[in-house]
């Protein structure tokens, strides 16, 4: 079949692997651990995250300029060079860790021993992550997915194990089968890429990607502020319980992003190429067909939703329900942004998308504290979506008015956000009513089918970048 040997599709796979772990574990964990060591292990993961973004330097951000810039003989080297500074500041940051980890445990609500087991994480973890860069910079797509099958299922696996074999404390058996298989899957990641590029220390190298990717970590903290703060405080303004149910739903409505990167790690080097040789009207082609197939799946989870997290988690966690069509509907402006966000990078004005996103993060942390103490931790979700909504016309203008020359019409965009707000809103209206939902749902489901699967039969997922994208999609 075309569609399997198609590289997009295990991009999209892998990628779905990566993203999606926390969901495929979903209704494991959710039986095995108490709401309170799910709320728990929401912080710490908040914290991997953050430390994670600052110690790897997001140097994997800067791979596909280099690849443009330098050509795949030097890329090697370029990995390695750029490594190097990943790897002294992990040697900082552990060093760090051990010598204050009581004091960073206050700070972090974390027990002291899980300090530099975070920062260990942290770095492999972000070493897998430079390799898979690799592999999609350079169209590898057999590589990235075995990479991403071995690490997700591995983590799983042990995650489950220890688990299992904890009687309290059943988080701690998360962060193990975590950090075991992030370590032994990034150290040899480490070994390949220092030794295949050899070169430790090349200032042009660094000079080159230092002024990209620095900027790229106050967007990424910024990132996690907009994702994560929420978590953080409605455990200071309610309680562990509170977060652990919320953190459910965004896990379960994070589906929606979770397909949008997937998909959007085939989207990128394709984009590159076609906005490279001025193929504009291939990639308003390509990307109508993408968002017709994105407002069609956002739009079905929506209606489907109450089921899907009645089928993922106990009862204990039942009124994420009514949480997670809000959160989906927040992811789908990520997506919407990301078509903006993709042009920033590519003219390597990563200081616009770092100032957006730390304005919008700001913004979600006021939201939360006024909209928390009122209607709780729907207040959080519709702050959240609020922010991503003001991020998207933000990004819009930067890359229509200031950058310029971006090709994807405002009006297409605003026009699929505001179906799924109008959808959101009738889902609330139909919420008792399953089976008018499903009707609708079953509707949705039908067009999808009808627009996308004559394509992707033919072409896969993405089709390749010297294939013909001026489809007629009307």
């Amino acid at each position: 079949m075309k569609i399997l040997k198609n590289p997009a599709v295990l991009y999209v796979a892998g990628s779905f692997l990566i993203q999606g772990v926390n969901l495929l574990t979903t209704p494991i964990f959710t039986r095995l651990m108490t709401t309170s060591d799910y709320g728990v292990m929401a912080v710490y993961t908040l914290w991997v995250a953050i430390f994670g973004a600052i110690i790897g330097l997001q140097i994997n951000g800067s791979l596909n300029n280099a690849l443009i810039q330098y050509g795949p003989d030097a890329l090697n080297k370029y990995m390695s060079s750029v490594m190097t500074l990943s790897v002294f500041s992990f040697v900082f940051f552990f060093a760090l860790s051990l010598l204050f980890q009581d004091f960073l445990g206050r700070i972090l609500q974390l027990e002291p021993f899980l300090v530099p087991i975070m920062v260990v994480q942290c770095f492999f973890a972000f070493t897998i992550s430079f390799m898979n860069s690799k592999f999609v910079a350079t169209k590898q797509p057999m590589k990235y997915f075995l990479l991403s099958a071995f690490n997700t299922f591995g983590i799983v696996a042990l995650s489950m194990v220890f688990v299992i074999m904890r009687d309290t404390d059943k988080y701690l058996g998360r962060v193990y089968g975590n950090t075991i298989v992030n370590a032994v899957l990034g150290l040899c990641c480490l070994v390949i890429i220092m030794g295949k590029g050899r070169q430790f220390i090349n200032l042009q190298f660094w000079k080159f990607c230092l002024p990209m990717t620095l900027p790229l970590i106050v967007h990424t903290l910024s990132n996690l502020v907009l994702n994560q703060a929420d978590r953080y405080m409605l455990t200071a303004l309610i309680d562990d319980t509170t977060t652990g149910i919320y953190s459910f739903a965004y896990t379960l409505g994070s589906v929606i992003s979770v397909i949008w990167m997937a998909i959007n790690n085939a989207w990128v080097p394709w984009f590159y190429e076609k906005t490279k040789n001025g193929e504009h009207g291939a990639i308003l082609s390509m990307q109508k067909l993408y968002n017709g197939v994105m407002v069609a799946l956002t739009l079905g989870f929506i209606l489907i939703s109450p089921e899907f997290v009645r089928l993922m988690g106990s009862k204990d966690f039942s009124y994420g329900a009514y949480l997670t069509p809000v959160i989906a509907a927040g992811c789908f402006f990520m997506y919407l942004y990301s078509f903006a966000v993709n042009y920033e990078f590519y003219h390597r004005k990563t200081v616009f998308i770092s100032i957006g996103t730390l304005f919008a993060a700001l913004l979600n942390i006021l939201l939360n504290f006024l909209m928390i103490p009122r209607i709780g931790s729907m207040g959080a979700a519709v702050a959240t979506l609020i922010s991503y909504i003001l991020l998207f016309i933000f990004h819009y203008c930067i890359a229509a008015f200031i950058i310029k020359g971006f090709m994807i019409p405002f009006r297409r965009l605003m026009i699929s956000g505001l179906m799924v707000l109008v959808a959101l809103g009738l889902f609330y209206l139909c919420f008792d009513l399953w089976p008018i939902r499903w009707a609708a749902a079953l509707g949705v489901a039908g067009y999808l089918l009808k627009t996308a699967l004559p394509f992707i039969k033919k072409n896969g997922v993405l089709p390749s970048a010297t294939s013909d994208t001026n489809l007629n999609l009307e």
